[in-house]
């Protein structure tokens, strides 16, 4: 059952991840919205890529300086990761990307601070060339990124209408699949070399979803000599499979342990029906990414941290006025529909920065998704206006009308939250368990130009809001259910936590 909720969740996900990844205004062939497919036998998960929200982009000459002083350090890091830039004739590309998303996930720290344990590794074979470089593992936290050219890739590549590559996956898989059992999430995009041979080039990144802690100690009490990944290309038009392993040496004994912070708080939530307080369980600071771990006290309910305004998202800064900025959230645990437990994970550390003694951290807002729950009763014959309230708010119905598979009610503007106007929803629930599982009829509704909703409807002048829902015909009373979706709680305490 609302299976649409559940897709909806997910493209927010999805979004609250991608919103953090700066990509350079000048790295206009970089994929806007590219799906990239990352498998394995916990998680499948689909993201997007797009431009994010960055500053203004440098000069020109302070461009070609900073290339030249990153190349340098990217010989410096590894003699392999250098050998693999000599096969990109324009590099820049590369490198522009490269800088930017180190500093959005936090390896740039580290790197500054020579903390490199596990060094990256280039493989060609078949024609391509594979380098996995930024591998980075705690006993909280894994990622990496992988780079890719093939002449494989370059007949499936095509510019879409603003400028950015995409590669068709309908005919193409490219994936770089780890040998661990956690849970991971990944994205990718097509980047153009830029000199005349316009090369695409294949990047990608990946990273641990949700408590990765057992796995990975049983993976280092094994005491394992190297990481292993499989590259696989797969051709669905003609069926072509290419597949090699990619073994990089490995040793433990480079790892630093993450910082745990025990917290045990409760936050406080005024004026909220569901929600009198959050509780915030513990703080990891890895090299890479703080990891903020909450319970959830209301579990029937879902909880997310994201916004279209970046000032609502939740933020933590350092006693050095660094900000350490939302990354994204996921559930811990493994059952996708348990709600108790969240980890929030912002980019970038204070790890190594031993001028850092504290931290302040504000959630400022959490979003609250919870299920249909009866709300009144409606018959197309009553008279209005007709007053309903739910969650502590109130609503007013002035008309109901049925017509093609749909009830539409006309509902007074001034009770909805104008700019969200989403965050409150409708539903027949017994019909839409019917829909969930009666194929033809499902057909219509995705087929229907009419999608069940809010909007705002002007007639005559008068503005007001039109929900519309999915209805069974030839009912004279109608059992309508309303249920919170992405419904806004503010969060106005902030808590202090100290490192040391």
């Amino acid at each position: 059952m609302l299976n649409f909720l559940k897709e909806r969740r997910l493209r927010r996900d999805i979004q609250s991840t991608l919103d953090q990844i700066a990509v350079p205004e000048k790295l206009n062939q970089f994929v806007k919205q590219l799906p990239s497919h990352f498998e394995n036998d916990h998680s499948v998960v689909i993201n997007r890529v797009k431009k994010g929200k960055i500053s203004p982009f440098k000069k020109v000459a302070l461009i070609c300086s900073l290339i030249v002083v990153f190349f340098v350090g990217a010989v410096n890091y590894s003699t392999a990761f250098a050998q693999f830039m000599k096969n990109f004739p324009g590099l820049s590309s590369v490198l522009e990307w490269l800088e930017q998303r180190r500093e959005v996930d936090g390896v740039q720290t580290a790197v500054e601070h020579n903390y490199i344990p596990i060094e990256p590794v280039v493989v060609e074979q078949d024609g391509i060339t594979v380098t996995i470089s930024d591998i980075y593992l705690s006993h909280n936290h894994f990622s990496y990124k992988a780079f890719i050219k093939t002449d494989k890739l370059k007949d499936f590549v095509f510019k879409r209408d603003d400028g950015s590559l995409d590669f068709d996956h309908r005919k193409l898989g490219i994936f770089v699949h780890p040998g661990v059992t956690f849970p991971l999430a990944g994205s990718g995009g097509v980047i153009e070399s830029n000199d005349p041979s316009k090369e695409p080039i294949l990047v990608y990144f990946a990273e641990s979803v949700g408590d990765i802690e057992s796995e990975v100690e049983n993976l280092l009490n094994q005491d394992p000599k190297e990481l292993l990944f499989e590259v696989s290309i797969r051709n669905f038009s003609n069926k072509e499979v290419t597949t090699f392993p990619i073994r990089v040496p490995f040793d433990k004994k480079n790892l630093v342990p993450d910082k745990v912070i025990d917290l045990n708080q409760e936050i406080a939530i005024d004026h909220d029906p569901d929600y009198q307080k959050l509780i915030l369980d513990k703080m990891i600071i890895t090299p890479t990414k703080i990891l903020l771990d909450i319970t959830n006290p209301k579990p029937e309910n879902e909880l997310y941290f994201f916004s279209s305004r970046k000032e609502e998202d939740p933020v933590i800064t350092d006693d050095q006025g660094k900000k350490y900025e939302y990354f994204h959230m996921n559930k811990l645990g493994d059952d996708p529909n348990d709600n108790s437990k969240y980890r929030v994970v912002f980019s970038s550390s204070p790890y190594f920065d031993e001028s850092v003694k504290n931290l302040k951290l504000n959630l400022n807002q959490i979003e609250v998704t919870g299920k249909p729950e009866f709300a009144f009763e409606v018959s197309l014959n009553e008279e209005f206006p007709k007053k309903v309230t739910f969650k502590n708010r109130e609503y007013m119905i002035h008309e109901a009308k049925y017509d093609n598979g749909f009830l539409f009610l006309k509902m007074a503007k001034d009770q909805f939250q104008l700019d969200r106007i989403n965050t409150i929803g409708f539903l027949i629930k017994e019909y839409w368990e019917q829909l969930s599982n009666d194929r033809e009829l499902a057909q219509f509704y995705d087929k229907n130009p009419i999608k069940q909703g809010i909007k705002v409807v002007s007639n005559g002048g008068e503005e007001f809001m039109e929900v519309t829902i999915a209805a069974p015909p030839d009912q004279e009373t109608y059992k309508i259910s309303m249920f919170r979706n992405a419904d806004p709680v503010k969060i106005k305490e902030s808590v202090d936590i100290s490192l040391r």
